[in-house]
């Protein structure tokens, strides 16, 4: 299904979504996503894309639509170091 999700990114979107009093189902709607992709990325199972990851981050108002990346302290995943 993915990579395992960072427990930082996991309890960031947890988080986030219960700070703005949205329900997994509602938070999933305004991404585009299923209740059940977003209780994996909640979960740690699946680790999602960086189109599912702004998504989120605009469902989540922590970046402007449009926006080309998700950036600050909203931001869901942290950088990759360079390999």
């Amino acid at each position: 299904m993915g990579r395992r999700v960072p427990a930082e990114v996991e309890s960031r979107v947890r988080a986030a979504r219960e700070a703005r009093g949205l329900s997994q189902a509602e938070l999933a709607r305004r991404a585009g996503l299923s209740r059940q992709a977003l209780s994996a990325i909640e979960a740690g199972r699946y680790l999602p894309n960086t189109a599912v990851a702004l998504r989120l981050a605009q469902a989540l108002g922590t970046v402007e639509q449009g926006a080309g990346e998700a950036a600050g302290p909203g931001a869901l995943a942290p950088p990759r170091p360079p390999r």
